[in-house]
């Protein structure tokens, strides 16, 4: 009973956590790597706002930091904590799609059979003018998440990770954080018919049937992201969305439910599933 109690007290405190708590949360994770001697980091910064204007009111920032982690012994193997460096950011922005400010997470994992990323211009600044671009290359893994910015509800901020482990020697990426106006939606680069869509899903649906999910955190919410994209750009038919389900159950069935791991992936899938529902029933 006692320790009952506890778990639900701990689990009152996450639901309680703050969107801006959140944020930090990735931000701390950004400077415990960034802190350590031994992860090389070469970062830039550019913030502008109009003149005149309150220093609380953002108008344009763009953060990025290059990083590099060597290997850490003899062996030629990263020591544990070297790469939890990376996972654990990737699991912090994953961690929020259930923040109400947060509108918008994708993310891509390569492999040898993987197909090309889908290449995301992330803006910044009060136009379309200004933006980082990732996914551009093959090879490269990435995750990101967008949050309205509470205070001025037109803006938003944007966190991203890209990276690529070469070999056993390195890992080379970048860690972004950019703020600007959210675009509207006739500025943003998407692909308006399902072809995209069903190539991107059916790739995704191959390596999960393998159980690839087991070795990659990002995988049930970049699913999840996908379906909730196409659902919410309406598409899909309705012929589509009934395979994308059968799909979608027939992942659900090779899942061992038997740690915490898989038990989230699941309930991916699952919310994933009430995307294609929710939309049928309006």
């Amino acid at each position: 009973m006692k320790t009952n109690r506890i778990l639900l007290a701990i689990l009152a405190l996450v639901m309680t956590v703050s969107p801006l708590m959140a944020q930090e949360q990735i931000e701390k994770l950004y400077q415990r790597m960034a802190s350590d001697p031994k992860v090389r980091i070469n970062s830039s910064i550019q913030v502008d706002r109009k003149p005149g204007t309150s220093v609380v009111r953002k108008g344009s920032v763009c953060e990025i930091s290059d990083f590099v982690i060597e290997k850490c012994n003899k062996k030629g193997r990263f020591v544990k904590h070297k790469k939890e460096y990376v996972t654990d950011l990737v699991n912090a922005i994953q961690a929020e799609a259930s923040n109400p400010q947060c509108y918008r997470i994708s993310s891509y994992c390569y492999s040898a059979t993987s197909g090309a990323p889908r290449q995301w211009n992330l803006l910044y600044g009060e136009d379309a003018s200004q933006y980082v671009t990732i996914g551009a290359r093959r090879g490269v893994n990435y995750i990101l998440a967008c949050f309205v910015d509470e205070e001025f509800p037109d803006s938003r901020w944007c966190y991203a990770v890209e990276w690529c482990v070469v070999g056993d020697e390195k890992i080379i990426g970048r860690y972004m954080k950019l703020y600007a106006k959210i675009p509207k939606e006739t500025t943003v680069a998407q692909d308006k018919d399902s072809k995209g869509f069903l190539a991107s899903f059916n790739h995704l649906h191959a390596q999960w049937m393998r159980h690839e999910y087991k070795n990659n955190p990002s995988m049930p919410v970049g699913i999840y992201s996908l379906v909730k994209q196409a659902v919410e750009e309406d598409v899909l038919t309705p012929e589509e969305k009934e395979f994308i389900d059968d799909q979608l159950t027939k992942m659900i069935n090779v899942v061992d439910s038997n740690t915490l791991r898989e038990d989230n992936a699941l309930g991916y899938l699952e919310l994933a599933k009430k995307q294609l529902k929710r939309r049928q029933e309006k």
